[in-house]
């Protein structure tokens, strides 16, 4: 589960929340880049592929249920504490899809304006971008060493797993919702298959084959990159990094949108697709009780945190 929600690049898009906005309001859908014969579905405005291990996860605005829930118990357990943990600044405007871009950019309108970096939530507006990175930089600021170990229950500068143990009022919260330990801490078998299916499409040779004509499309234009995540990962527009502009410049733009136009021309989303779709499915045949003994775990804490927000 995750335990922070930080707004990640917000800071880099305030230039181009307005541009995607209105392209959003005012444009056609263009036509999506994945092949109709596979599952998809549209999520803030942009399509992403379905995979079958997607059934066994809760999605965002799950998660952000069950962090809510996980917040109001650890604000009281802190409280009697004598310690006031800062609340987290409330979600706003609809979450993009965790597959959206599995297979690197994919939506047409996004590419668009601001190339290859990260929508935020769609319906946010430039001034509430600001406001959300505002109140993120504010509460991290009010976050002393004390005060996070109280709530981690982990000793300052932990290097042992006794030091670093599950406890503090977050703990405590996450024992009160049925939260397994060895989910809460990362050991999921659902995203330990995820992690295996993606290793096994990457080294198969159907999807390096896909690599191959895509890098070779994408040469033709001048372009050298073996594959789209090494695109998608150039530091030349990291946000952040040092010279890279807070908005996309016009060779990113034109980078991402070739991106896009070499997967359609090659047919790359529906090769990826399919593989990991096909190794996905054998790993849910090897590891089923497992999955859905995580799954079934993730939705029991999930009707406990509704419980009792619904309180």
């Amino acid at each position: 589960m995750a335990r922070l929600h930080p707004l990640g690049a917000a800071s880099a898009l305030l230039a181009v929340v307005a541009v995607l906005t209105a392209c959003q309001a005012d444009r056609p859908a263009e036509p999506s880049a994945f092949s109709s014969a596979l599952p998809t579905r549209t999520v803030a405005g942009a399509v992403a592929p379905v995979l079958p291990l997607d059934a066994y996860r809760l999605t965002p605005p799950q998660l952000e249920r069950l962090q809510q829930a996980t917040d109001r118990i650890a604000a009281d357990c802190m409280r009697a504490k004598g310690l006031s943990w800062p609340a987290r600044p409330a979600a706003a405007g609809e979450e993009h899809d965790v597959n959206e871009r599995r297979y690197g950019v994919t939506d047409a309108r996004t590419v668009a304006a601001i190339g290859y970096r990260v929508a935020p939530p769609r319906g946010l507006t430039a001034a509430q971008v600001t406001e959300r990175r505002q109140a993120v930089e504010a509460r991290n600021a009010a976050m002393t060493e004390p005060l996070v170990a109280a709530y981690t229950g982990e000793e300052p500068g932990a290097t042992t797993p006794q030091q670093a143990g599950r406890g503090g009022c977050r703990g405590e919260a996450e024992q009160r919702l049925g939260v397994p330990a060895g989910l809460a801490e990362g050991d999921d078998p659902v995203e330990a298959a995820l992690q295996a299916g993606w290793q096994r499409t990457a080294e198969d040779a159907r999807a390096k084959e896909a690599d191959a004509r895509w890098s070779t499309c994408m040469r033709e234009a001048g372009l050298d990159y073996p594959d789209p995540h090494r695109a998608a990962g150039d530091p030349a527009w990291r946000p952040g990094a040092p010279g890279v502009p807070a908005s996309p410049d016009a060779r990113e733009i034109t980078t991402a949108k070739q991106d896009l136009d070499c997967k359609r021309r090659t047919g790359y989303l529906a090769v990826w697709q399919t593989v990991e779709t096909e190794h996905q499915n054998a790993l849910l045949k090897e590891r089923e009780p497992q999955l859905r003994a995580a799954a079934e775990a993730w939705r029991q804490a999930l009707a406990k945190a509704e419980a009792l927000l619904g309180q």
